[in-house]
């Protein structure tokens, strides 16, 4: 511009002067903590592992979590085992940032430990990985509590603090605990300006290689956190329909890691980029839905062409996956993997789940208003899909160095798929197929009930969730409000609308396929092919009463007609508040 001259060191100056005031200042913390409580704040008590206990637990992570949520470079490990373990008696001021990082770690790496497979010998037992665990995961929270009183945020303060908040989520699910953690980690992001990590006045200094490597961790933080925010915008809870991180106010490139095939060898030899991009894409299209679609919206209001549309995204995503992450049998034979074959699942998981959300509303709507088939019929065909994912995930596990069910992610799916299919079969008759509706979503809860044998959180939503259903049946028996039963029709043939399957035969063991509304197994004789019960891995409490959901069940299709869309709304709301809870009480693990 004819005029104008920028002096870099003037507005570097500028900048310098105008941010006084808005970042930590660990002196004036240590200060106003005196002045409250006649005391500096004091170092948490905790105990750290063995030098080579937590070497192999660190390596574990690495091995077998990291690749899910790559904020971590793994050759920095040596340097942050040494920071630690260099000089053992040393205060923990002088390494606060690294000490939460280790522990973090290796909280993570307990929680999900398994150990038929591992070649980790730290524990004795699972139930012992997942006490050590809780200890390590409280203490690493204790830690980062401490670094935020006394000393300026870091990079290790944030990866810490991301990797504590899976563990948190794996064990509480989408609880005020982690939701709490979500916003602060964007916060620290912000304070570090990862948000302008590729911003003009920034370019100049990442030209040099030092600064290339540090500039892609931070691009990568930023996406993690990014694509995190996205998705938890369309997640039940509390947060659903917002996010905070706008793209119109960042400044990142996406990493510049790039993944590699080796074909001949039928495996997949991979940097965590690629799951991470998907994972990015799929956050993309959540956020499209909450600009699109806001759930403050009478349903009634909706603009169903865009539903349409964004259904659209869904399957275009499903689409344009790389063959390692298809579900095509072939493919699934050629790209063997372990950490493969996690990622393909909980990719297509996230995917059809959402999907299955996005049709949620329409499907209550349905059950009066034929033009809502479509959603329905998508909806119901996400679902079973999520289902014979969770079921062919199960039979792998052994295969797995982790234990999927220790996956939040998992559980949270199964139990949304089986809300779908409750809701479904409660309210809509399908001369024919009722015996066999019957039985698939009795093999869905019973799906959905195995998993306690190794998940805490699955007890915590299988129970509740017949106590909901018995909330609302009986308020169903006293109201019996009337509705008009509706009869589901497909869509015209040319109506440009992807056909999906309503045989509800399948039992979950049948082929998945690629592309979205072709999905339907074989199909078997009613109440068949019922799926053996997961092999237990650690103790869990004794349950004490019989499966009651056959009866349960019973009930409510006897008062099928009586069902109308409020009632079902109604049942939603109490199942996205209960499983939004913190239902951990003091200490965040069940």
């Amino acid at each position: 511009m004819p005029g104008f001259a920028f002096n870099e060191e003037h507005e570097a100056t500028s900048r310098r002067l105008e941010g006084i005031g808005t970042l930590g200042n660990p002196a004036l913390l240590e200060n106003v903590s005196a002045t409250r409580n006649e005391a500096g704040p004091r170092p948490p008590n905790f105990q750290l592992p063995t030098r080579d206990e937590a070497m192999t637990l660190s390596q574990y992570f690495l091995d077998n979590v990291q690749y899910l949520h790559p904020v971590f470079q793994p050759h920095c490990l040596q340097r942050v085992i040494d920071a630690v373990y260099m000089h053992p008696h040393a205060q923990v001021q002088s390494k606060v940032a690294d000490v939460a990082l280790l522990l973090s770690m290796i909280a993570s790496a307990s929680h999900l430990w398994r150990p038929q497979r591992s070649k980790c010998l730290v524990f004795l037992s699972a139930k012992e990985a997942a006490s050590m665990s809780l200890i390590w995961s409280n203490a690493a929270l204790d830690i980062l509590e401490y670094s935020k009183r006394t000393t300026a945020v870091s990079i290790e303060d944030l990866q810490a603090t991301i990797v504590i908040s899976y563990v948190i989520y794996n064990s509480q699910g989408f609880s005020p605990m982690f939701r709490s953690l979500h916003s602060n980690i964007i916060m620290m992001a912000r304070d570090l300006s990862l948000h302008k990590t590729d911003s003009p006045r920034k370019n100049r200094e990442a030209d040099l290689p030092p600064f290339q490597i540090e500039a892609d961790v931070k691009r990568r933080l930023w996406w993690h956190i990014a694509a995190t925010d996205w998705l938890l915008a369309f997640t039940p809870g509390p947060q659903e329909g917002t996010y905070s991180i706008q793209p119109s106010q960042m400044h990142v490139s996406q990493p510049r890691d790039l993944e590699s095939c080796d074909h001949d060898a039928g495996t997949v030899s991979l940097l965590p980029t690629s799951y991470f991009f998907q994972r990015v894409r799929l956050a993309e299209i959540c956020r499209a839905v909450v600009d699109s679609l806001s759930p403050l919206d009478m349903i009634e209001n909706a603009n169903y062409e865009k539903v349409i549309f964004l259904d659209g995204k869904f399957e275009d995503l499903v689409r344009s996956l790389p063959a390692f992450f298809s579900l095509d049998h072939e493919n699934e034979l050629l790209y063997t993997a372990p950490q493969l074959t996690l990622q393909r699942y909980l990719i297509h998981l996230g995917i059809y789940t959402r999907r299955s959300r996005l049709h949620q509303p329409f499907v209550v709507a349905g059950f009066t208003d034929p033009k809502y088939t479509f959603s329905r019929t998508a909806c119901l065909a996400s679902s079973r899909t999520v289902l014979q994912i969770c079921h062919r995930l199960e039979e792998k596990k052994h295969e797995l160095e982790l234990i999927p069910a220790r996956l939040a992610t998992v559980v949270h799916h199964v139990f949304m798929a089986v809300v779908v299919l409750v809701m479904d079969l409660c309210s809509n008759k399908v001369e024919g197929l009722e015996e066999q509706r019957q039985a698939e979503v009795i093999r869905a809860c019973r799906m959905l009930d195995s998993l306690k044998q190794d998940s805490a959180m699955a007890a915590k939503l299988a129970h509740p969730l017949i106590e909901i259903l018995q909330k609302h049946k009986e308020r169903l028996q006293q109201s019996q409000s009337p509705a008009v039963p509706f009869t589901v029709e497909a869509p015209p043939a040319d109506s440009g609308i992807s056909q999906v399957s309503l045989d509800p035969s399948s039992d979950f063991h049948g082929p998945l396929s690629d592309t979205i509304g072709q999905y339907t197994s074989a199909t078997i004789p009613s109440g068949g092919g019922q799926q053996p019960a997961a092999r237990a891995e650690h103790e869990q409490q004794p349950c004490d009463r019989e499966w009651e959901f056959d009866a349960m069940m019973q009930q409510y299709i006897d008062l099928g007609e009586n069902i109308d869309g409020h009632s079902w709304s109604s049942l939603f709301d109490d199942l996205d508040s209960h499983h939004t809870t913190d239902t951990g009480g003091a200490v965040f693990y069940g």
